[in-house]
């Protein structure tokens, strides 16, 4: 039986029931800094610091920080509240992505609402979205807030677009239009809105082809005119180098999307597997007449024949199984998903939002059965469904409090992820712990060791350990160019300028500007070495530099208080810094692998002193041949 607050307001309700449930699940994780304040956070990204820079976000140039792909709105509003939040504000930051989060739970809620015939059966559907443990790899990163921001607007744009299909009120129609424009410019997810109504239109509600081809014109019209703004707006060359795919890889990419449809439902039935990267767990299809391709090809074309049957009859429990497979449309092909992530769990997000229509289908269904005892269990199983999505979401946020816990998470459920290990051992270095960040970094599933030594770099020319850095980071050398690049730039700038190289790491953070011209951690250093050279009118244009793009971070004010302080120096006649340079064996090593005798005895014996560093235990092996 209905509770009575829930008959009387039952919108009110649901937003407080929603609001409690989100609470308790996350409550664990609201100050957890690892997904929201990490180093590759979009917060970190100096332009997000201002409303100054929403302009620039939406010009050509900004699409290098986001893969390539037009969506400034998420970043524009990002943008705005970044001027008085920072990135310090973790707390502030969670409750964002918890809140839009909840809203969208709200809006499946409404959604469900419209068809079925009891309100507690769209309470459970937005319950599910709610608490659904894949939705925790969402709610708990800031990057990934374009999808949670996206399908707002799209959802919204759908409830308004069923209010006006069923009152034709003009306003409601206006409003779906306004979120569907929104959406365009927010998440590539949206794209597919029109799909959804048309088979609402058509097939639910049977409504003639001419009056359909009317209501949708807009819906048509605005993506064929914002399309070019994806296919055709690209970044600069020189700042983003766009991932380029073999030829055919935009079917052999589909064919593995579609081979992957039992991983996804693992995902969406039982939560399965979470939060292994899921690229590294389902196997490439490269042909056509692939065994588990064509099953599950068949099974899929089985499922949107059944939903358009559904649909047909009036049971919408089909426009659910029409929203699972829309919201993984844009994510069907590298063709245009243009990423190396072909497989991910975040692309459920939106799908999700119709397993959860299919759920509250089936409580409606249940609820209204004549056999009383059968309609007590099917509701009690479905409750529990949903505790058990609770509290899986408890786990995996409780998980999310700490890089380590989170990577080894990761590595039990997948121990062959690359990307677990990679993550793991950079955590175990920030916590200064050698021995197991050596052993994750330079384990067997590592098959490129670049990115795991530029981090052992960093780590020993931290320490003093410059030729210990010196060998890692002639492991990692690179040539590529663009902003993805720029990893090896900035860790041969410390690894020089700690070793008394000024000069060398002057011309690698050249690089790594040039790469990213905003790049502050870059302006910064190369400030600071302005400055111990005494250029420090050079330094202070680039401090006012800084300024412009973000006035209010930290790095921004470490340079003008370095500035200053040279300034005191100068007029108190001060004795400047003194630098120290590296022998000439050493920079002979790092810039163009020369191993001169006297080196390779430094090598031979700092090997005796990291017998697990597998790096260094290869190069000392290598001098001792030549010796």
């Amino acid at each position: 039986m209905t509770p009575k607050i829930f008959t009387k307001h039952p919108l009110v309700s649901v937003a407080m029931l929603l609001a409690v449930g989100l609470l308790i699940t996350s409550g664990g994780s609201l100050l957890a800094p690892t997904f929201i304040a990490h180093e590759e956070s979009v917060l970190r990204l100096p332009l997000l610091s201002s409303w100054r820079n929403i302009p620039f976000i939406f010009s050509r140039d900004f699409l290098m920080f986001t893969d390539g792909q037009f969506r400034p709105l998420s970043y524009a509003l990002l943008a705005a509240v970044h001027t008085f939040f920072g990135v310090e504000n973790v707390l502030f930051w969670h409750l964002w992505l918890l809140a839009f989060h909840g809203l969208n739970a709200f809006l499946v809620f409404v959604l469900v609402r419209r068809f079925s015939k009891h309100p507690w059966s769209a309470g459970l559907a937005a319950a599910v979205f709610a608490l659904h443990p894949l939705s925790s790899l969402v709610i708990n990163d800031i990057n990934t807030f374009h999808y949670v921001l996206g399908w707002t607007c799209y959802l919204g744009a759908l409830c308004c677009y069923l209010s006006f299909a069923d009152t034709s009120r003009r306003r409601a129609y206006v409003a779906a239009v306004f979120l569907f424009l929104l959406g365009l410019f927010t998440s590539k997810i949206v794209f597919t809105l029109p799909i959804v109504l048309a088979a609402y239109e058509l097939l639910y509600r049977r409504t003639k082809a001419r009056t359909v081809l009317g209501r949708l014109l807009p819906f048509i019209l605005l993506p064929l005119l914002l399309s070019p703004l994806w296919w055709c707006y690209k970044p600069p060359p020189l700042y983003f180098k766009t991932t380029e795919f073999p030829p055919g890889a935009g079917w052999y990419s589909f064919f593995s999307v579609v081979g992957a449809t039992g991983w996804y439902l693992k995902g969406l039935l039982l939560g399965w597997n979470l939060p292994a990267p899921l690229h590294e767990s389902v196997g490439r299809i490269l042909r056509l007449m692939h065994l588990r391709f064509l099953i599950w090809a068949l099974i899929d074309l089985g499922m949107l024949i059944g939903a358009g049957w559904a649909l047909r009859r009036k049971q919408w429990a089909g426009l659910g199984v029409v929203l699972i497979f829309a919201g993984m449309l844009p994510f069907a092909s590298s063709l245009w998903n243009g990423v190396d992530a072909w497989a991910s769990w975040t692309y459920l997000y939106v799908p999700l939002a119709g397993f959860a229509m299919l759920i509250g289908s089936l409580a409606d269904g249940l609820g209204s059965s004549l056999r009383r005892n059968g309609r007590a269990a099917g509701l009690t199983a479905l409750g529990l469904l949903g505790l058990c999505y609770g509290i899986q979401q408890t786990r995996l946020n409780l998980a999310s409090r700490s890089a380590v816990t989170y990577w080894e998470r990761v590595l039990r459920i997948n121990p062959q992820s690359e990307i677990a290990s990679l993550k793991l051992g950079k955590a175990y270095l920030k916590r200064g712990e050698i021995e197991d960040a050596l052993e994750v970094l330079f384990s067997p599933v590592v098959t490129q060791i670049q990115n795991a030594s530029l981090e052992m770099s960093r780590h020993y020319s931290a320490q003093g350990e410059h030729l210990a850095a010196a060998i890692h980071l002639t492991m990692a050398a690179r040539e590529e160019t663009g902003l993805q690049f720029q990893h090896y730039e900035r860790a041969a700038a410390e690894v020089f300028c700690n070793a008394g190289a000024p000069e060398y790491a002057q011309e690698a953070l050249g690089r790594s500007l040039m790469a990213n011209p905003t790049n502050l951690s870059a302006m910064e250093q190369l400030a600071r070495i302005w400055v111990r050279k005494g250029h420090v009118a050079a330094a202070e244009r680039l401090a006012e530099r800084a300024r412009e793009i973000a006035p209010s971070y930290p790095e921004t004010a470490r340079m003008w208080t370095r500035i200053d302080q040279a300034r005191v120096a100068s007029e108190t006649f001060q004795m400047p810094e003194v630098i120290h340079p590296p022998e000439p064996d050493w920079l002979r090593y790092v810039t163009a692998s020369t191993r001169t005798a006297r080196l390779r005895r430094e090598i031979v014996q700092i090997s005796e002193r990291y017998p697990n560093d597998p790096v260094i235990q290869m190069e000392a092996g290598i001098c001792l041949v030549q010796e």
